[in-house]
């Protein structure tokens, strides 16, 4: 008598076409059930009283299943039928990158932990962003102690500090490196390999980022109302604007682009080069690689 939502594996359908799979979440009689490929993941006396909406997803390859419910004033985590755990709480899982891995957040205790490979952290008092290495080896997440935010990296705990940038926890693409955004008496600073940058009044949203080769990093600051792009620790020109989401290191990975603004105008800058100047980006417009050592964006 109700369908919560549908899920399709899209990289399991275009690998392989014969074994599409999709899963949805569907209410009968005040009860609900996950059913894949068409067929009910529970027994049909055993229904949960909620699925959690944003929980069900199939792994990255396609061929596993995983989402949360509640039953009996309980929080469960399922994978492909299989109760890994009854909580207090659960939060979303999250694959790793080749589906080998599989993570989620519970609460025990009062406290939270972090649970990989049906393996408990240790226990905070809350948990921010969590990361998996490209090559799906390595797990790095936020973690709050007496109201300071830590990272802790393969189970080592880092520096202390009074806040964290959403979403800026990021590996090298090779998984060798590790930088994020932290937050210092109301001042942003960027850690790359457990080193410190400077301080600024404002990280920009997307980074810091990777070249392709991981050896190199860049990310936006504000300072005093202005904006500048910092790449290998060296400070770059001064902008009135910085497009978040926008900076990006060339596929050979010599040259950093970016949009940035002079007044109301945007400009697309790679390397040393600056591009027309424009109204606007819209959403969608696109980054085009056109050449190994170089790529542009279409304003619409």
């Amino acid at each position: 008598d109700g369908l919560c939502f549908k899920l399709v594996s899209e990289n399991y359908a275009a690998n392989k076409p014969e074994l599409r799979a999709d899963a949805y979440a569907a209410r009968r009689d005040n009860k609900w059930i996950v059913v894949v490929n068409e067929e009910a993941d529970q027994e049909e006396g055993n229904p949960y009283d909620a699925i959690l909406e944003g929980t069900l997803m199939f792994s990255p390859d396609g061929r596993h299943v995983v989402y949360a419910a509640n039953q009996d004033d309980k929080s469960l985590v399922i994978k492909d039928s299989e109760i890994l755990g009854r909580y207090v709480w659960a939060g979303r899982p999250a694959f790793s990158p080749h589906a080998s891995r599989l993570s989620y957040e519970v609460e025990q205790k009062g406290k939270r932990r972090l649970i990989v490979d049906s393996v408990a952290g240790r226990a905070y008092d809350a948990l921010g962003d969590c990361v998996f290495s490209p090559d799906g080896k390595r797990v790095a997440y936020w973690a709050k102690r007496d109201g300071m935010w830590i990272v802790v990296l393969d189970g080592q705990e880092g520096e202390p500090y009074d806040g964290y940038g959403e979403r800026s926890l990021v590996f090298s693409p090779n998984s060798q490196r590790v930088a994020y955004v932290a937050v210092r008496n109301g001042k942003g600073l960027v850690r790359v390999d457990g080193t410190e940058g400077k301080p600024y009044d404002a990280i920009l949203a997307g980074t810091p980022v990777f070249s392709l080769d991981s050896k190199r990093v860049a990310y936006g600051a504000m300072r005093n109302g202005k904006w500048l792009v910092v790449t290998d620790g060296l400070e770059g020109g001064e902008y009135d604007l910085l497009g978040e989401h926008t900076l990006w290191f060339t596929p050979d990975s010599r040259r950093l682009a970016f949009v940035a603004g002079y007044g109301r105008r945007l400009t697309f800058v790679v390397g040393e080069e600056v591009a027309n100047d424009y109204d606007m980006f819209p959403r969608g417009s696109g980054w085009v690689r056109d050449a190994p050592g170089g790529f542009h964006k279409i304003p619409v």
